[in-house]
């Protein structure tokens, strides 16, 4: 294995948290909160929902901003 990957690891071996959803989730919101995470070398996330969530869970509007996270 190269010696750098123990200082700069790709994405598969980095940090994996619960982003944990709750409120009104806002587009402008995941994305700060995902480049904060970029930013700090959190290799990815895995998407949860959390007490107090407002926006409707699997309405079209929870897709939608699924799908700005993802893309």
């Amino acid at each position: 294995m190269n010696p750098n990957a123990f200082v700069n690891p790709p994405a598969e071996y980095r940090l994996l948290p619960f982003w944990t959803w709750n409120g009104t989730i806002e587009e402008g919101e995941i994305i700060r909160q995902i480049r904060e995470m970029s930013e700090k070398g959190i290799g990815g996330f895995c998407l949860s929902v959390g007490p107090g969530l407002r926006t409707p869970y699997l309405s079209q509007v929870w897709f939608d901003r699924v799908k700005i996270a993802l893309d």
